[in-house]
């Protein structure tokens, strides 16, 4: 899905390729670091999906870190 993602982003397609990064970190890939720096989500940043997805994410791995400590 994050491939897939990533071709809708460059495509000029935000709302695809957030849906799918949602669906992405709803069944396993929650990965923010990753979903915040790839150089093709970038065109992304700037919608505000996006960002709220970004932000739940942020949250999410902030969670894990004070749960489970730094990896």
């Amino acid at each position: 899905m994050h491939m897939a993602a990533s071709a809708y982003a460059t495509l000029g397609r935000p709302a695809a390729a957030t849906r799918l990064l949602a669906r992405a970190a709803a069944t396993g890939l929650p990965n923010y670091p990753m979903f915040r720096g790839d150089p093709l989500l970038a065109p992304l940043l700037s919608y505000a999906p996006y960002v709220r997805l970004l932000e739940r994410l942020r949250k999410d791995c902030e969670a894990y870190k004070r749960e489970f400590g730094r990896a």
